[in-house]
């Protein structure tokens, strides 16, 4: 089965930490990182042709600009891509994964790892914050890929329960069509 890591995974990194005692009932537990918004590039069949590539971003009316160098092939731990010097963005190329369904037989279970698909890339973009709209344009060593602007998703939950602080993330799946 193939898997893509969809925003909770990306932009929930986990971290513990405890906020007290609120209404009768304990604050203590995970924490994530919110205020966030992921976005994946998808291009067909998961492949990226090797070269320099640069993302033109505009969030909610601020230009910022990525750049990210893919070899060929791309390793399988993936390429960190290069943002804006103080920019609150990240953009990586990384392996898709499959990831077997989880089987458990009384105590023991089985499949609780992914493992990468050798060849299968996406990129991933992860934008501090949850802005409205994103506009992306992203060319190949000059040569124009897509161009599109976006209004994320975004979704607001309460992951320690009632009272223990909200957290909200955004999320959207791009594909580029030219690559």
């Amino acid at each position: 089965m193939k898997h893509v890591w969809g925003a909770g995974v990306v932009a929930c990194a986990l971290a513990t930490a405890a906020c007290g005692t609120l209404a009768g009932h304990s604050c203590e537990g995970v924490y994530y990182i919110c205020n966030q918004t992921a976005v994946t590039l998808q291009s067909p069949s998961d492949a990226w042709a090797a070269g320099n590539y640069t993302l033109a971003l505009t969030v909610d009316g601020t230009p910022e600009q990525c750049t990210i160098d893919v070899p060929d092939p791309p390793p399988v731990s993936g390429v960190q891509g290069a943002c804006s010097l103080g920019s609150n963005i990240t953009l990586a190329l990384v392996s898709v994964e499959s990831c077997p369904p989880v089987v458990c037989n009384g105590t023991a279970c089985q499949g609780m790892s992914c493992t990468p698909i050798p060849g299968h890339f996406q990129m991933n973009i992860v934008v501090q914050g949850v802005p409205t709209h994103l506009g992306l344009n992203l060319s190949l060593n000059g040569n124009h890929l897509m161009s599109e602007t976006i209004a994320p998703e975004s979704t607001t939950t309460e992951p320690n329960g009632a009272g223990c602080g909200m957290c909200t993330l955004g999320f959207a799946t791009v594909s580029v069509a030219g690559e």
